[in-house]
């Protein structure tokens, strides 16, 4: 069978139709804006994460300027009391 395929688009190539031609932009155009999608979302995780991220350490940090202060304030009133 592939011989007189062969044999057939050499005599009779395939041309292409505007539907086809048509389909085929739209298929790509698709796919193009869901790649970009894709990759926006991606960034857009990362982005959350390293909020995420951000918000954790500055928690940490205040909780121990926290503990700090408080040490602080009992190490103060032991040495005056």
């Amino acid at each position: 069978m592939g011989f007189f395929r062969k044999i057939h688009d050499w005599f009779w190539p395939h041309v292409e139709s505007t539907d086809e031609e048509l389909r085929r932009g739209v298929r790509e155009q698709v796919h193009s804006f869901r790649n970009h999608a894709m990759v926006e979302d991606a960034k857009q995780k990362q982005a959350q994460n390293e909020l995420s991220e951000m918000a954790r350490t500055t928690r940490r940090v205040i909780k121990r300027l926290e503990i700090a202060r408080e040490r602080a304030k009992r190490d103060h009133r032991t040495d005056n009391g």
